[in-house]
């Protein structure tokens, strides 16, 4: 807690988040910083601050308290619960392989580990990603009804990785109106919002020749070692699109090494036919790695008679029912 005249010393202070002690572990005239005791239920509560001789606080910014002698306020905290804790399950442990969540009204639950593969997933609550590890949420059916899945923000992107993997065939029953492998809003939100990118796609510059393992680019790029990119035909087979792995860039960012030679040559000239008439065959280049990912599972099959044929891709369906509010917001992905 930041302010002004808050204590001198030590446990001077007390403090108190919708009632409860927050236990003071260090103060002085400007922070305070305490422990949350335990609350009975997740929500947005006001913080407290007491200072002896002084009074309490009046709130100046949802994080910044000045005591004063005559007025009190308060910022503002939030109780969540955490997956990865047994109380949140009623003592148990957290959801295993195969199993069925519900995330009521009025619960806010902070995705702080990776489940197992889950079965379906309704959110009539608050799910929020952790944004302090990488992670995956893994379900056959995720159903937002009335509440709120949330990974990043507009203003505070998700930097760490976030998975959604979609599980499932075409043998999966389906949920009405909304089908199987899927990621569905009926009421509530959707907030995806990943790391943005300074470009995502782009030309080459230059030809790039069969065996070269260097890409001259028209714009610079942010691209990272590792991650994958994709390389456009401009031959007379489409079936030379190819899938590269970065190594590094130079450059500023116009130039992109990879970790292993092309395979085809791919142009990257202008045709001038006279009479200013040009044409630009240029490959294009695209970034495919994002750190927010919605993706569906794919299972491995040796014939035609198994799953790994069998299959099709994740979707996400928006389904607003009557006047209900429904927002879906996804950048970056």
């Amino acid at each position: 807690i930041q302010g002004q005249g808050l204590s001198g010393l030590q446990g001077s202070a007390t403090v108190l988040i919708d009632g409860v002690n927050c236990a003071v572990h260090s103060a002085n005239d400007t922070v305070i910083t305490c422990r949350t005791g335990a609350h009975r239920t997740t929500l947005i509560a006001t913080v407290e601050v007491n200072v002896p001789g002084k009074g309490s606080s009046v709130e100046t910014t949802r994080t910044e308290l000045t005591s004063t002698s005559t007025t009190s306020g308060s910022g503002a905290f939030q109780y969540i619960d955490r997956w990865s804790s047994v109380y949140t399950w009623g003592g148990n442990p957290p959801p295993k392989e195969g199993e069925s969540v519900s995330i009521r009204r009025g619960q806010v639950l902070l995705l702080d580990t990776s489940p197992p593969p889950l079965n379906l997933i309704v959110i009539q609550g608050e799910l929020i990603f952790d944004d302090s590890k990488d992670l995956v949420l893994q379900a056959k059916y995720i159903f937002i009804h009335g509440g709120r899945l949330q990974v990043g923000s507009p203003e505070k992107p998700f930097n760490h990785r976030a998975v959604i993997r979609l599980l499932g065939h075409v043998r999966d029953p389906e949920i009405p109106v909304y089908g199987a492998k899927v990621l569905a809003l009926r009421q509530g939100y959707l907030e995806l919002h990943g790391k943005p990118r300074v470009t995502t796609w782009t030309r080459l510059a230059k030809t790039a020749e069969k065996n070269a393992t260097t890409l001259y680019l028209q714009e610079p790029v942010d691209w990272s070692g590792g991650e994958s990119i994709i390389l456009a035909p401009t031959g007379r087979e489409n079936n030379e699109t190819e899938v590269l792995s970065v190594n590094s860039t130079s450059d500023s960012g116009r130039t992109v090494h990879l970790n292993t030679p092309l395979n085809y040559t791919h142009h990257g000239i202008t045709e001038n036919f006279g009479q200013g008439h040009t044409i630009e065959i240029r490959a294009e280049v695209g970034l495919l790695s994002r750190n927010v990912i919605v993706e569906g599972s794919v299972i491995e099959g040796d014939s035609v008679n198994e799953l790994g044929w069998d299959q099709y891709g994740a979707q996400i369906m928006v389904h607003r029912v009557g006047f209900n509010f429904t927002q879906v917001r996804l950048s970056d992905l």
